[in-house]
């Protein structure tokens, strides 16, 4: 992942612009980054994934839960082994072949647009 260091700077750079969360590291040994935010009963984040040979992935993500979604997404992550009671959809929304960080910063910046983030200031992107 020898892009991954100069990722870093990029993606808080997006988050504090755009007013989001992010995380690092969200499952086994991922080193990836997902932007998040809530859009009424649905978890939605963008993720992007480095991989070994360069290649980067940024997908987007969406969570549905039955009930009280914000307190089971909670309790997934704060309580070990805690079920995971909503459902995952996942779509690919580019992958890129070492890319420049310019085009790579395209394509999270494209892919927040497609999900009509809300910044924290109430715009929406």
């Amino acid at each position: 992942m020898e892009n991954a260091p100069s990722l870093c700077p990029l993606i808080e750079s997006i988050a504090h612009e755009r007013g989001l969360s992010v995380a690092h590291d969200t499952h086994y040994d991922a080193g990836n980054w997902q932007f998040w935010w809530w859009e009424g009963a649905i978890h939605r984040a963008l993720d992007v994934q480095p991989y070994p040979d360069g290649r980067i992935e940024v997908a987007h993500l969406s969570t549905r839960y039955p009930v009280l979604p914000k307190l089971l997404a909670w309790a997934r992550r704060a309580i070990p082994f805690f079920p995971e009671m909503g459902r995952a959809d996942r779509q690919l929304l580019v992958r890129l072949q070492s890319p420049p960080m310019e085009r790579l910063r395209d394509a999270i910046e494209a892919g927040l647009r497609v999900s009509r983030v809300t910044n924290r200031d109430g715009t929406t992107v």
